[in-house]
């Protein structure tokens, strides 16, 4: 969580009718990614940009479907990204626009889930690869190797991003 609002949300009709006008905000720095068969693409980058939801609601007047849009009110230090039914591409950068600031954020480690357990990749500020599992290597990391755009993508289930300052 974070000390101020995060994100804000309003909920919008395609054909500009009024409908419930005020923002709500929320302080958490999770972002849950929603699989949308509107959505274009599956990169993480994408889903930022695009950052809304198709509701089951209606607009009262025309009665078409109502989108719920978030927008980033501020950049918070650190985003974690969940990733269960979201974008399956991890960039190594993400460019995360709050109140028309464009603030970069770099991809710091990525949580697995497999096997009935979680593994993680950390990825240092100097780009190398790390990688976690308590069953093979205990309390210890193995380097892996130094190409971030290689991690692999397949059962991650959190992308953490920080702010790069």
């Amino acid at each position: 969580m974070s000390q101020e609002p995060v994100t804000k949300s309003v909920h919008h009709c395609c054909a500009n009718h009024t409908v419930n006008g005020d923002e709500q905000f929320s302080s958490l720095c999770v972002i849950v990614t929603v699989e949308s068969s509107a959505r274009t693409g599956h990169s993480i980058q994408e889903y930022m940009d695009d950052f809304s939801v198709l509701l089951s609601n209606t607009c009262p007047e025309c009665r078409n479907t109502l989108i719920h849009y978030f927008l980033f009110a501020c950049h918070p230090p650190l985003l974690c990204i969940e990733l269960w039914h979201g974008p399956h591409l991890l960039e190594p950068v993400l460019h995360i626009d709050a109140d028309s600031i464009c603030q970069q954020y770099k991809l710091h480690g990525v949580i697995y889930f497999s096997g009935f357990y979680f593994t993680s990749r950390i990825i240092t500020s100097n780009g190398m690869v790390w990688f976690h599992d308590s069953i093979f290597t205990g309390s210890l990391l193995a380097y892996e190797l130094l190409n971030v755009l290689s991690i692999p993508v397949q059962a991650s289930t959190l992308a953490v991003y920080i702010q790069d300052v």
